[in-house]
């Protein structure tokens, strides 16, 4: 009998156990939000619901076609994961796969790209944005609008970014990345982007 009760519980912690693992990634992602069992993205719902967990650990299991943010929030796109007032902090591995077609139309808003505001990030690496659609007021980049202390290794981004920053105001346009503050590092990345602005500053 002993035995019999001490299996049952065995049997009820592991469940509850993997189910628990499954339940931190946020909505019904699956994985254990760990460096090694990240939260696995399939689509470009699942890509938005980062901004869930800002200090996850997420990576891409397949390619991602993102266009239809073209039609998300009323025309404004994809919200970018992370803003100045919440960082994203995480990691991200796109495991050499692409995300195309992401669309985002934020005119009067600053730090747009998939991410847009990274702070002390463990890494983001492996993926490569193709054909994207981003427009944003300033600090705007088709990876990352705002980057401080970021490490990127092995991205790339192509595709068109445009910034409407006006007048005298000051802020920066990228291809990568919009501006960075305190660079980390960033190696084996590059851009191959139509980027424009109305403002002073333009970036590379």
């Amino acid at each position: 009998m002993k035995k019999f009760i001490l299996l049952l519980f065995a049997l009820f912690s592991l469940s509850f156990l993997s189910g628990y693992a499954n339940a931190v990634c946020p909505s019904g992602m699956e994985g254990g939000d760990t460096a090694s069992n990240p939260c696995l993205i399939t689509n470009c719902s699942q890509l938005q619901n980062m901004s869930q967990d800002l200090s996850g650990n997420f990576a891409l299991v397949n390619d991602i076609d993102c266009s239809e943010t073209a039609s998300w929030n009323s025309g404004l796109g994809f919200l970018p994961v992370g803003n100045s007032g919440s960082n994203f902090y995480g990691t991200f591995d796109g495991r050499g796969y692409s995300i195309s077609n992401l669309y985002i139309n934020r005119t009067s808003s600053s730090n747009i790209g998939l991410f847009g505001y990274v702070s002390s990030n463990k890494l983001i690496c492996n993926v490569h944005l193709v054909d994207v659609n981003i427009t944003g007021f300033y600090d705007v980049g088709g990876l990352v609008g705002y980057a401080n202390t970021v490490k990127i290794d092995n991205c790339s981004v192509s595709g068109k970014i445009r910034g409407t920053i006006t007048g005298d105001a000051d802020g920066y346009i990228g291809g990568l990345i919009g501006v960075v503050y305190d660079a980390g590092y960033i190696i084996n990345s590059y851009a191959d982007v139509s980027v424009s602005a109305e403002g002073r500053f333009v970036g590379c």
